[in-house]
């Protein structure tokens, strides 16, 4: 419809859906470019050791126990969402004894607020989703399955929000993703005389205004025992 159809249909008035209408190329790609720019603020903040020893490890020794701990923005698998915050932790049992690190006893305190590891499984994977208007050459296209059958599309990555138990067989990469996190995530256990625990181990939306941060680690003799060490690591937020 022209400009003088639509005056001529709404009574000469003038009204604005024209105008949005005629939106540019151009002005498209700069609402998109302020967009992305608002969910890339959306990140929790990255965490680095104030004291490092080695690079950017920090090590700490408590009875019985050697606790490394590295920088947040190292070795995250690309399955784990942006908003979670995850540390690479080595527990080393020097004692004489066998000792037990759960994930319940390592937690992440700043500004005096509290919080926990999340538990892996807690985690929701991303998942690969195909995307319109790509090169078939291009390198980071391949085959993906959809509702509709099977088209090629970018290895782009949104969160699996419905759990992957409702999704139907063609979209269970998820499960896939969630194994990812499984792979390298930190696990609750015991550790003999002389070994070692590692692994990433996840925290919510970590503010980028917390400011000074300790890391405790709680070891225990036995799974249902009390505490015998606590290990704390100060950590600081990357600038």
């Amino acid at each position: 419809m022209s400009m003088r159809a639509f005056r001529s249909a709404s009574g000469g008035a003038s009204r604005s859906v024209p105008r949005l209408l005629r939106i540019s190329g151009t002005n498209t790609r700069r609402i998109a470019a302020a967009g992305l720019l608002v969910l890339l603020g959306c990140g929790t903040a990255e965490l680095v050791p104030v004291a490092p020893t080695s690079g950017s490890e920090a090590l700490a020794i408590g009875s019985g126990v050697e606790v490394r701990a590295g920088s947040s923005v190292l070795e995250r698998p690309w399955t784990v969402p942006d908003t979670y915050t995850p540390v690479r932790l080595l527990v080393r049992n020097t004692g004489t004894t066998p000792v037990y690190v759960a994930l319940d006893d390592i937690r992440l305190s700043w500004q005096g607020r509290a919080q926990g590891a999340v538990p892996p499984l807690e985690i929701p994977p991303r998942q690969q989703v195909a995307s319109l208007g790509v090169d078939p050459n291009s390198p980071f296209v391949f085959l993906q399955r959809t509702s509709a059958g099977p088209r090629l599309g970018h290895s782009e990555s949104v969160l699996v929000e419905p759990p992957t138990s409702t999704l139907p067989a063609w979209s269970r990469s998820g499960e896939r993703g969630r194994e990812e996190i499984l792979k390298s995530a930190f696990s609750d256990g015991p550790i003999a005389e002389g070994d070692t625990r590692t692994g990433l181990v996840y925290f919510r939306s970590i503010p980028r205004d917390a400011g000074r941060l300790t890391l405790r680690v709680a070891v225990r003799a036995r799974k249902e025992s009390a505490p015998i060490s606590v290990v704390e690591i100060a950590y600081a937020v990357r600038s």
